[in-house]
C-alpha cells in the first residue's frame, strides 16, 4: 500500500500528540508515586522502624510505579514512531515538489542547486534539516562551548555522583537544588528538541543552500511553510562553531544555520580555511 496516498498525515500526526499525552499523564503518575515511596523509605531510615505504610510501598507503590513509567515508555515510543511517519510522508511530498532537493535512491543530497544563486567562484553547499539534525544542533545550542562534548559528560556522570556525595555528607539542601538543576537538564536535553521542531516543523524541515564567497554567505531556504532569500556579511556574522559532523553558523547569539560537513562534497578543507580567515577567533573549533 502506497502510503502516500492512503494515509492522512494529520490523522498520524493527530495520533501521535495522543501518544504523547497519555505518555505523560503516565510519566506524571510515575513521578508522584516514586516521590511518596522515596519520603516513606526515607522516614523508615531515619526512624530505623518499619511500619504497615512502608509494607505497603514495597508491596504495591513500587510495583505500580515500574507499570505507569513502562507505560509511559511505550506510549512515547508509539509517539516518536508515529512522528517518524509523519515526516517520512512530509518528505516524500517535499521531494516530488522540490525533486532536485533530494536524491531518494542514494539516500543523501545531491550536488545539483536548488536555486538561482550566484556562484560566483564561491563554494555551494545543498544541505538538508531533518529532526537528527535539529536535534545534534539543540543540544550543542544547550552549551554552546569549544568544550561542549566534556561539559556534556560532566553534567551526564559528575552532577549525579556530585548530588550523591552531597546527600552522603548531609548537605541536602546543595543536593536538593542540585537535583531539580539536574533534572530541568535532562528534560531540556530529551524532551525540548522534539517539542520546539514539531512547533516549527514547517520552518525547519526543508533544504538549504549556501554559497560561501569571499566577502558574505548567501542562503536560500526552501520549506514545506516558506521560503526566503538571505546574505550575510563575515564581519557581521556572531560566531562559528566546527564540531564532529556539522558547521554551525550563528548569525546572532541566538539564530543559526546548519551545514552538515557531509554534504561539502570534497571541498571541506577549503570551506574551513576560508571561514576560519574571515572570521579570526570567532570562528571555534570544538574538541
Amino acid at each position: 500500500m502506497d502510503h502516500k496516498e492512503y494515509e492522512n498525515p494529520e490523522l498520524i500526526k493527530q495520533k501521535a500528540r495522543i501518544n504523547r499525552l497519555v505518555s505523560r499523564i503516565c510519566a506524571g503518575i510515575a513521578v508522584v508515586l516514586f516521590g511518596i515511596e522515596f519520603v516513606v523509605i526515607s522516614n523508615e531510615l531515619v526512624s530505623n522502624e518499619s511500619s504497615l505504610l512502608a509494607d505497603i510501598v514495597f508491596a504495591y507503590i513500587f510495583p505500580m510505579v515500574s507499570i505507569f513509567f513502562g507505560a509511559a515508555l511505550l506510549f512515547t515510543y508509539l509517539s516518536r514512531s508515529a512522528m517518524s511517519r509523519y515526516r517520512k510522508i512530509t518528505a516524500d511530498r517535499m521531494i516530488e515538489q522540490y525533486p532536485s532537493v533530494y536524491n531518494e535512491n542514494i539516500g543523501r543530497h545531491t550536488q545539483e542547486p536548488v536555486s538561482n544563486l550566484n556562484f560566483d567562484g564561491g563554494i555551494r553547499v545543498s544541505t538538508f534539516c531533518t529532526y537528527e539534525v535539529f536535534e545534534k544542533f539543540y543540544h550543542f545550542s544547550l552549551l554552546k562551548s569549544k568544550y561542549h562534548d566534556t561539559l556534556k559528560s560532566f553534567i551526564a556522570i559528575g552532577m549525579p555522583v556530585l548530588i550523591l556525595f552531597l546527600f552522603m555528607f548531609s548537605l541536602s539542601e546543595i543536593a536538593t537544588f542540585l537535583t531539580i538543576l539536574f533534572i530541568l537538564c535532562v528534560y531540556s536535553y530529551f524532551k525540548l528538541p522534539r517539542q520546539t521542531y514539531n512547533a516549527q516543523m514547517n520552518m525547519l524541515y526543508g533544504s538549504r543552500e549556501f554559497v560561501f564567497g569571499n566577502d558574505e554567505i548567501s542562503i536560500v531556504s526552501i520549506t514545506p511553510g516558506y521560503s526566503f532569500n538571505s546574505s550575510h556579511k563575515y564581519d557581521n556574522l556572531y560566531k562559528i562553531y566546527e564540531t564532529k559532523d556539522f558547521i554551525y553558523v550563528y548569525i546572532t547569539k541566538y539564530s543559526a544555520h546548519i551545514v552538515r560537513r557531509a554534504d561539502i562534497f570534497g571541498r571541506e578543507n577549503e570551506l574551513i580555511q576560508l571561514l576560519s580567515s574571515r572570521l579570526g577567533n570567532r570562528y571555534v573549533k570544538c574538541v
